[in-house]
């Protein structure tokens, strides 16, 4: 989770600027609202003190109409300081959605796309729900309480001694709940993570009986949640209570001594139902913002977290095409380590791949093989050194440029929701022909050809349930769409039959054919036997070897070897 600090950086920039207008708009409507909220206490005093006393229906139908043209425009105002919040929320939203999109999936951190988004969705229904709004009333208190002293000063301190009481209510309530609404907050964001995570196992779980087990420690974690949200929300529904109960006995306080005042002759009668309704008005906003405090907290907590986010992340700019780099490989002085560690994962290594080479990655378990396939594609940073493509910074190429010249594929091939031709064009534009001849460079074309729908075969939720071996054969198509430069494949020959397997194999030496530079991460020594080079890798050095010699020799005796010479 983000460290939590004032909000700062792009939000401070965006509240400034983008938003500006937005904000100024409903402060204006605002300042309409809040005056011609003086029309119901005119309107008592007129009727009190002129109509009542001279008996007169003119007066009272003339300032009868005058009070209704007034709370029209009131009724007009406040529409349109809704309106101006919700569009606020609208551009908010849009602001920021592809920057938390791509800083999220560009996140190490599990989940951490998930997170950013729930915080922006409760910025955006923040706004959108206009529970900003008391606070953009709570500047006017002080003006009704300034009228209230006009009205009379024992009225008016009243009026002050009410809101400072209310104001610290609020305050101890804001400073008693606010780590309970955060701590409920965590324990519901777990709890959901969790869930997610009994998702993907479920075939796990099914399998093995684990359904009651699995639920029963969802349920857990489910109770404590729940436990903590009923504790806030009871915190919260006594500090609502008191206030509201306290801006009661106050509007009571003030009709009394509204009646004191004009029994001794020191006021009009008037002046008894106008104070109440001022003191109504200038504590409102105090007791709107208790009732929603919990919604406060979430929202601060929200900013705090997407700004420390987003202070390296604006929003994301037009970046200029790259021509198409030379088919070259070069990793220099090259080191990985673990997420946000400092010990390294895979040693620091030098090594360069030629055009049409086709290299494979080979070790124990964990040497590190899958995340140095992906530190090579872009998605994992590195500890030192650089890797570069044909003379350009993997790392610090823009992400949807590079990505045109890298195909990927991961180890467990997954498909997004879509039909199989969208899966293989990467959700961009893309022509049948573009997508078929990228399924037949993969050797799928067949093999998607048999599905139900062909390439309209649609997957995901609600769609066709496809095989492992099929996800994987549309992987490898989509990673060889638009002929890459680059080919980073993570047991390619997983899952496959051993006529997929012809075609993995041809589709590979044609890849080569076209120049690309191929990396495979494998133990399949079928495929082993075509590559040009092995990588041996191990905790404590990264070699070179010849597929003849590496199949000469057991995989295990091999890396003792390597690992007797490091030491």
């Amino acid at each position: 989770m983000a460290k939590k600090g004032a909000p700062h950086g792009p939000l401070i920039t965006l509240l400034k600027g983008e938003l500006g207008p937005y904000a100024k708009a409903i402060f204006i409507f605002t300042l309409v609202v809040n005056i011609t909220l003086l029309v119901s206490p005119l309107y008592m005093l007129q009727v009190y003190d002129r109509v009542l006393t001279s008996g007169s229906l003119e007066t009272l139908a003339l300032v009868s109409m005058i009070a209704v043209v007034m709370l029209g425009v009131y009724a007009i105002g406040e529409g349109a300081r809704r309106r101006s919040s919700a569009l606020a929320a609208v551009r908010l939203q849009n602001l920021y959605d592809s920057a938390v999109f791509a800083k999220g999936l560009s996140s190490q951190s599990s989940g951490q796309l998930r997170e950013d988004q729930q915080n922006l969705t409760t910025l955006h229904n923040f706004l959108s729900h206009g529970m900003a709004l008391p606070l953009f009333d709570l500047p006017f208190a002080p003006f009704f309480i300034a009228i209230m002293f006009v009205a009379h000063p024992l009225i008016g301190a009243l009026g002050l001694g009410g809101a400072i009481l209310m104001v610290t209510i609020a305050a101890i309530g804001e400073h008693v709940g606010r780590p309970r609404v955060e701590a409920a907050q965590s324990a519901e964001t777990a709890t959901s993570t969790y869930a997610g995570s009994l998702e993907q196992q479920k075939s796990a779980i099914l399998a093995m009986g684990m359904v009651g087990s699995s639920y029963n420690a969802w349920r857990e974690r489910k109770d404590a949640a729940g436990g903590r949200s009923l504790d806030t929300a009871s915190e919260n529904a006594a500090y609502t209570s008191v206030t509201r109960g306290l801006r009661q006995m106050l509007q009571i306080a003030s009709l009394g001594l509204g009646a004191v005042l004009v029994l001794q002759q020191q006021a009009t009668p008037g002046v008894i139902i106008a104070s109440s309704i001022l003191l109504g008005r200038a504590l409102a906003p105090i007791d709107q913002s208790v009732g929603i405090w919990r919604q406060l907290i979430r929202t601060r907590t929200a900013w705090s977290e997407l700004g420390v986010r987003l202070v390296t992340t604006e929003r994301p700019e037009a970046v200029m095409p790259m021509p198409r780099p030379d088919p070259q490989l070069v990793a220099e002085n090259l080191e990985i380590a673990v997420l946000g560690g400092t010990k390294p994962l895979v040693p620091k290594f030098s090594v360069s791949f030629e055009p049409g080479s086709l290299t494979a990655l080979v070790g124990s378990v964990g040497s590190g093989k899958t995340t140095l396939l992906q530190s090579l594609a872009g998605s994992w940073p590195v500890l030192g050194g650089t890797a570069r493509l044909g003379g350009r910074d993997i790392h610090r190429w823009a992400t949807d440029d590079r990505g045109r010249y890298v195909g990927y594929t991961p180890q467990s091939a997954e498909l997004l929701p879509g039909t199989v031709a969208q899966n293989i064009a990467r959700f961009g534009e893309a022509t049948p022909e573009s997508v078929i001849e990228a399924a037949k460079n993969a050797g799928a074309h067949r093999t998607i050809l048999n599905m139900p729908d062909g390439y309209e075969t649609r997957v995901g939720p609600g769609g066709t349930h496809l095989s492992a071996g099929q996800k994987h054969i549309v992987s490898l198509a989509r990673a060889f769409y638009g002929d890459p430069v680059l080919l980073l494949l993570d047991e390619p020959s997983a899952n496959l039959d051993r006529h997929l397997h012809e075609s993995l194999f041809q589709a590979l030496m044609n890849a080569r054919r076209r120049d690309a530079v191929i990396l495979v991460a494998t133990h399949d020594p079928r495929l082993i036997e075509k590559c040009d080079r092995v990588v041996l890798m191990s905790p404590h050095r990264v070699a070179s070897a010849t597929p003849r010699d590496y199949l000469d020799a057991p995989l295990a005796v091999a890396q003792n070897q390597e690992t007797k010479r490091a030491e």
